[in-house]
């Protein structure tokens, strides 16, 4: 039950990194320094194939159904072994402040999570292995400008507001998410907007074959977390709670099909990944199909439980979800 009330604490007061608000430069955890910031090796680690003792590095990618999941790795892990970026002020700040960190308090962490990009294992003294989840690259565009529109006092509200139209949004470049995100974050680059190439795609799917043991998809978020509690063994029961959904914002149908067709041609790369990805899930599904029914049937009651327990701050969580959306 501890576990359970810290998850969902962790489900109520997640919310966007503070990077993207105006003027903060919190520092979410003051942790012993030391002066060497060196980068550690990798060693010979089987990264597809964690233990126990691996740091998992979730790369969080805006819009892809990861508020959910932070509910559950919370449950998991605790807060005393988990890292989250959330609370710094930059992706570089916040890189160097865990670089800076003792490699005896590096070493006790199990997980590390936020919205940030492949390449973070380079500090992690030890073991670790990554996961992510993608979303279709159209319907992740439209949720994240409608979300933007709704998230007051964020740099996403800025952006969103400050295009004044999906299309502009969309092409002006505004922002980076909008231009083949996921291949940025899972590839650990960020060229210029417009300038994510076949090679950045490339890196993409290198580092998804040689350091992942998971890439889920939002689409089939249950089998995709069923097989995350197999790979990375979790010990604790399995549920989550709903994150960021907005329910304001128009149906795929009801967007324009130009505007459709421009995020279709500006994140063509990201459209390529996705489908690498999912033929990929779709294997890891398959080989193991009759367990994953099975595990998501324990998911789904095991959710209908969560909610009578946690009735009261599973209400308030979606009533402030709401108000933020």
């Amino acid at each position: 039950m501890r576990r359970l009330a810290h998850g969902v604490y962790d489900g109520i007061n997640h919310g966007l990194p503070s990077w993207l608000y105006k003027g903060t430069t919190v520092v979410q955890k003051t942790t012993q320094m030391c002066s060497s910031s060196a980068t550690l090796s990798t060693g010979e680690f089987n990264h597809a194939t964690p233990t126990r003792q691996s740091t998992v590095i979730f790369v969080h990618i805006p819009k892809t159904a990861g508020t959910s999941l932070h509910t559950t790795m919370t449950v998991q892990y605790g807060h005393g072994r988990s890292y989250w970026f959330g609370k710094q002020q930059g992706e570089a700040e916040a890189k160097q402040h865990f670089a800076e960190l003792s490699v005896e308090n590096r070493k006790k962490l199990r997980l590390i999570r936020g919205h940030i990009p492949f390449g973070w294992h380079e500090h992690v003294p030890g073991p670790f292995t990554y996961i992510s989840l993608l979303r279709d690259p159209v319907d992740r565009v439209i949720s994240l400008y409608f979300y933007g529109l709704k998230a007051v006092g964020t740099l996403w509200h800025e952006q969103a507001t400050a295009a004044g139209s999906l299309r502009n949004y969309i092409e002006s470049g505004v922002t980076l998410l909008t231009d083949n995100a996921q291949v940025r974050q899972l590839s650990g680059s960020s060229p210029p907007f417009g300038q994510v190439t076949q090679e950045t795609l490339d890196l993409a799917k290198k580092n998804v074959e040689q350091y992942f043991c998971l890439v889920g998809m939002q689409s089939r978020f249950d089998e995709s977390l069923t097989l995350m509690h197999r790979i990375l063994r979790w010990r604790y029961p399995l549920f989550y709670l709903r994150g960021m959904v907005n329910k304001k914002r128009p149906k795929l149908s009801e967007v324009t099909h130009a505007d459709r067709q421009c995020i279709e041609e500006r994140n063509a790369l990201d459209r390529a990944l996705y489908e690498w990805v999912a033929k990929r899930l779709d294997q890891q599904i398959a080989s193991r199909q009759s367990q994953v029914k099975r595990d998501v049937q324990r998911l789904h009651r095991n959710n209908a439980m969560a909610s009578v327990l946690v009735k009261r701050p599973l209400a308030l969580y979606r009533k402030i979800r709401s108000k933020q959306l």
